[in-house]
């Protein structure tokens, strides 16, 4: 009986320390899930924020650009004379 009863106890502590490791183990896991949502959103936030800086540095560039094609047949069209300015 008394060997009986150290087994059930040992049992008893072995499935308590089970348990324990689990949870513990459980709590690594859904920290460790959080933190690779919060990175996963992060690169996701800064790939978004570069397409949209890439997008207005184009945006600005081919508005300069037709501003100064318009500018170039402007003034192969519409040619002065330079003595009005002498």
């Amino acid at each position: 009986m008394n060997r009986t009863v150290l087994q059930w106890t040992n049992q008893k502590l072995l499935d308590k320390q089970q348990q324990w490791w689990k949870k513990q183990s459980r709590k690594t896991v859904r920290k460790a899930w959080v933190l690779t949502v919060y990175e996963e959103r992060a690169i996701v936030q800064k790939k978004d924020d570069k397409k949209k800086k890439l997008a207005k540095k184009a945006e600005r560039y081919y508005t300069l650009r037709d501003k100064v094609e318009f500018a170039k047949l402007a003034n192969k069209e519409l040619t002065m004379n330079y003595f009005i300015f002498m």
